[in-house]
């Protein structure tokens, strides 16, 4: 005799738009993400170790994505230092909200079903 086994679903009172809402990026959130992508399609490469990188993502140095940044924020008038606070502050941001991740001075960004890089 077989024994019977079954699934039950359960209603889970979560607020879906507020989980959507905590994944929107802002201003500097989105010109940092410009940048990374910029710096990525310029000097991204796949890297070899696969085990503490991504297999499907390009990858680029984080001086070479803070060089992307200051370019895009400088021309914006802003002063330089506050310009280097932000891009820290960003991509602290970035990586706490599981948009890009880094090892060893190295970013990437985690999932972006639009990225042809994948």
């Amino acid at each position: 005799m077989t024994p019977f086994t079954s699934c039950v679903v359960e209603h889970l009172d979560i607020d879906v738009s507020s989980i959507k809402s905590s994944r929107k990026l802002n201003g500097n959130q989105k010109i940092a993400m410009q940048a990374l992508d910029d710096a990525l399609v310029k000097h991204g490469r796949k890297m070899a170790d696969t085990e503490n990188y991504p297999a499907s993502r390009h990858v680029v140095e984080k001086s070479q994505w803070r060089t992307a940044f200051l370019k895009i924020r400088i021309d914006s008038d802003v002063k330089e230092t506050s310009v280097k606070k932000d891009f820290e502050r960003q991509s602290t941001k970035l990586q706490e909200d599981g948009f890009i991740h880094s090892y060893e001075d190295k970013v990437w960004i985690v999932h972006d079903e639009h990225r042809q890089d994948i």
